[in-house]
């Protein structure tokens, strides 16, 4: 478990790295001007619409220079679009563990018998997945609450 954690956390890091180099400008010095703008990378090649993401990369039409999205367009993508699937799906995936939580307690508590130890374990992993599953909904109700709200820039 710790090796999975340990790679999901390099894995977020190599890509917040990348993030952040592609956004700084380059460095020129002060006496120089260019004399053109360099393309865009990837900028003439075409984004089908089925793909999901902002419509970025339009292709230019006889002769003329593509469009790409801007990154207002990227940032309205992803707190409209990307940010509440990821609640969702967050969710609906501590819902369904909350369930087996609860099917686990209830398998416990009815071979319990007369046995104090596992009534107690039973008991306690009710408790927790109810709790779980209440901070879940209060999470993704936040989430959704503070996406409703317009931002000012």
């Amino acid at each position: 478990m710790k090796q999975i954690f340990k790679a999901i956390i390099i894995c977020a890091l190599c890509t917040f790295n990348l993030i952040a180099s592609a956004e700084e400008p380059a460095a020129t010095p002060a006496t120089q001007t260019p004399a053109t703008t360099a393309p865009k990378p990837f900028q003439n090649i075409y984004k089908p619409n089925s793909l999901p993401g902002p419509k970025v990369n339009i292709p230019g039409t006889n002769g003329q220079a593509g469009q790409s999205a801007t990154q207002e367009q990227v940032n309205q993508y992803i707190s409209q679009k990307v940010l509440p699937r990821i609640a969702i799906r967050l969710t609906s995936f501590i819902t369904i563990a909350a369930f087996l939580g609860l099917l686990y307690s209830g398998f416990l508590y009815l071979t319990a018998l007369e046995q104090t130890d596992n009534y107690q374990k039973a008991k306690s992993v009710a408790v927790y997945s109810i709790v779980g599953l209440i901070v879940a909904f209060m999470a993704y109700s936040i989430v959704q609450l503070v996406f409703s709200f317009p931002l000012i820039d």
